[in-house]
This record gives C-alpha cells, structure tokens and sequence, in this order.
C-alpha cells in the first residue's frame, strides 16, 4: 500500500458554498425583479449565473451559458459571446468532454483577438492549457500557458496592475505544474519560485487579500511538493508548514487538513511514524468535522500503513476497515 497525500499541485480559487449560493439569489433575483435589465446587463448576469453554477449545478450553468451566448450573438454583445464560449468551455472540461471544451475555447479566442482582449486571450489560453493538462497531453499544456503568460506580460509593460500580477503568478504555478508532471523538478521549482515572489509582493502589498493568501498558500504547497519529490524532506515540511499557517488565517478546514496531511506524508518517509500517526489523525479528525470522506479514508489508509508497516497487523485491519466502512 502506498501512503495516500493531497498533494494540491495546481492553483485554485476557493470560495464558500454559502457564498456562491448567496450570489445566485442574488443574480437570480435581478434577472427576475422589475424592471428586467437590458439585453446587454441580462447577458452579464446570464454569464455569472453560469459560472456561479459551475461548481454545484454544471446542467444549470450549461443553461445559463447558452443562454448567454444566444441572446449576446442576438445583439452583436462580442465580449459577451466570447466570455459564454470561455464559461461553456470550462464546464465540458469539468464534465471531461474534452473535445467540446476545446471548441468552446477556440471560438472564444478568435472573438477576444478581434476584439483586440488581450486579457481575455490570456484567461482562456490558461483554460486551454488546464485542459490539456487534463489529458496529460502536458507539452500542449505548457505552451497554451506560455501564451498565457505572455499576453500578461504585455498587459503589466503597460502599467502596473495587481489583479493582472495576482494572474501572472496563477500562470507561472501552472507552468511549474506542466513541468512537474513532465518530471522536470528544477524547471518546475524556478517556477514557482517566480510565483512565490510574485504573490509575496502582493501580500506586502496587502497583507487582508483573500485571493493572494490563498495563492500564496498554494504557491508554498507546490514548492513543498518540489522538495518532497527531491526527497529534501526537511525543506518539504518547511513549505508545507508555511502554507498551513497563511491556510489557518483564512479558516479553511480542508486544505489545513491537507497541510498537516502532507507533513505527516513527509514524516512517514523520514521514518518518524510517531509524529507521521499524530499528523494524519489531526487530519482526519479535522476532515471528518467538514465531512470529507474522501480526506477522511485517506487519512484512515495511511495510518493503516503505518501499524502494518510496525507489524501491529490489527489496528492496521481495523484501520482499513474504518476506511472501506466510510467508502460504501
């Protein structure tokens, strides 16, 4: 058996479930009160209602999207039909319809070229890169980021812009990734090094910033992985550490639990099954709070491992069977 991490390789915004279902009351009431909002308002509100459903109602968000794309081509709105292909895109991907996403994508890239969008081109060569990334197709990944990155690169010579450097240290994480799963570890690390500095401007910058503490969280975690594949375990836990700590500020339960995971992870191959037991049950106990099942069988097998590894074959049976007990 082999010890199970939550390695969170690839950068990610995190927003709450009540959140999300707030904002689509919210658009939803707009779109439905009086008076009804202009056509071209309406396909704003139709394309965040779309991407507000991405996450919990993926049939809901493909409606709200066509929806969008169909009154925005009905007005010329082209801003609005490339945003709807960028929306519709990123739910086919999530569904693994991979070819559809592409096609989505595509069009929404000759709409934002037209329309001289450089930052929306670079939004949606980053999702084209997530997609192939996907299909482990991750040279056509990396060059689709490298677009990405670019364009943002042009943006800034412009003028100065955090949201825009907030996004360039996205791409550069993405790119990390790219490498890591090519095994090219040096490349990846420079990468998100890059990144790390970036998104440690940012933090100076402003130090209450939701987005950039969770950016730069994952930015710590995707170093710590680095270090850990090296097998420079004391450095891994040192990252994993730091992302635990900006985690612990913003409160969110499950990727703290993925923090301590990942150090019991490093723990485990240091040979230290004492504080390895101690991190993956301090996890467990945090996921099952937020009732993550999946977390928690994780969690549950790696202990497991360790009592089998120790010989103390009961406890790793009774381990296991928590673990197949919450999988049924």
């Amino acid at each position: 058996m082999r010890v199970i991490f939550s390695l969170i390789l690839t950068l990610c915004l995190f927003t709450s479930l009540a959140q999300t279902s707030e904002r689509i009351d919210s658009l939803e009431g707009v779109l439905s009160g009086e008076p009804p909002p202009v056509d071209t308002a309406k396909v704003t509100i139709l394309n965040e209602l779309c991407a507000a459903y991405k996450g919990t109602d993926q049939d809901k968000a493909i409606e709200y999207g066509k929806a969008a794309l169909e009154l925005a081509g009905a007005i010329s709105d082209y801003e609005g039909m490339a945003s709807s292909m960028n929306n519709i895109g990123t739910i086919y991907k999530d569904l693994g319809s991979y070819d559809k996403a592409l096609d989505n994508y595509q069009r929404s890239i000759l709409i934002y070229k037209q329309l001289g969008d450089q930052l929306g081109m670079a939004r949606v060569y980053s999702n084209i890169g997530v997609n192939y990334g996907m299909q482990a197709d991750y040279e056509s990944a990396l060059k689709n980021y490298i677009k990405s990155l670019k364009l943002k690169e042009e943006i800034l010579a412009k003028g100065e812009d955090n949201s825009i450097k907030q996004g360039l240290a996205n791409t550069l994480n993405n790119i990390g990734l790219a490498y890591r799963q090519q095994g090219k570890l040096d490349k990846a690390l420079a990468e998100y090094e890059k990144a790390l500095k970036i998104n440690t401007e940012l933090r100076e910058a402003d130090p209450a910033n939701l987005i950039n503490k969770q950016e730069t969280a994952q930015t710590y975690n995707n170093i710590g992985v680095i270090h850990f594949y090296k097998e420079e375990y004391k450095d891994a836990i040192g990252y994993y550490i730091m992302a635990k700590l900006i985690r612990e500020e913003i409160g969110d339960q499950r990727l703290i639990a993925q923090s301590i995971n990942n150090i019991g992870g490093v723990y485990f191959y240091l040979e230290n099954y004492e504080k390895a037991t101690e991190s993956f049950y301090k996890a467990y106990q945090i996921l099952k709070e937020v009732d993550d099942k999946k977390g928690m069988i994780g969690c549950l097998l790696n202990i497991g491992e360790i009592y089998s590894i120790k010989k103390y074959y009961d406890k790793a049976i009774d381990y296991t069977n928590q673990a197949l007990a919450i999988a049924r």
